[in-house]
């Protein structure tokens, strides 16, 4: 693994994490964490650009920035069914290339279905198992071992003349192998980083 931590970043030339033929961690399980680190109350701390004042927690590109990571099949998947307060396994509908390559320890969030704060009602969790068919519920199983705080939604509605609408929450993979996060250093983490 790698990690480059800083209160910001210039970058004139290239700053560039694997590449197209080899993508950082395709064949190690590798992660390079880019982390930017700051208060929303330092201004002191600050990239002048271009007649252009960035503060902390930037990443300033003038030149080029590239990164490739380990290449994932599928990123996110709509749910099948409703998922209850308690389950610990979805099953999900397949995406286009019929398999879902999900390996146990992938790291999933579970989008909200609800209005009030969605952003909380975000669940992530570490899969148990990896993803497998489940010929009985014509699905994609995924499982965990932490139960759900909250309900997330799947089905349809009637909209009327014969129509439906598809309301489905989806579970999305987001554990890669090229990150780039924001380090609180004042106990928030409501001030992000920016590119």
């Amino acid at each position: 693994d790698r990690t480059l931590e800083a209160d910001s970043i210039t970058v004139w030339g290239l700053l560039e994490i694997g590449s197209e033929l080899e993508p950082f961690g395709a064949s190690t399980g590798s992660k390079a964490r880019v982390r930017l680190r700051g208060s929303v109350l330092d201004t002191e701390t600050y990239v002048y650009i271009e007649e252009e004042t960035l503060h902390n927690k930037v990443i300033a590109v003038p030149g080029r920035l590239e990164t490739y990571g380990a290449p994932l099949t599928s990123t996110w998947l709509r749910l099948n069914g409703s998922l209850d307060v308690g389950a610990t396994s979805a099953c999900v509908m397949q995406d286009s290339s019929g398999t879902v390559d999900w390996p146990a320890g992938s790291e999933v969030a579970i989008a909200p279905t609800e209005f009030d704060d969605p952003a909380g009602h975000v669940e992530r969790r570490i899969l148990t198992a990896n993803a497998a068919w489940n010929s009985s519920r014509s699905c994609w199983l995924l499982e965990w071992s932490e139960g759900l705080a909250r309900t997330h939604y799947s089905g349809e509605f009637e909209v009327g003349n014969g129509r439906t609408v598809a309301l489905r929450s989806v579970i999305a993979r987001i554990d890669r192998s090229v990150v780039f996060e924001s380090v609180s250093v004042d106990g928030s983490n409501y001030y992000g980083g920016h590119i």
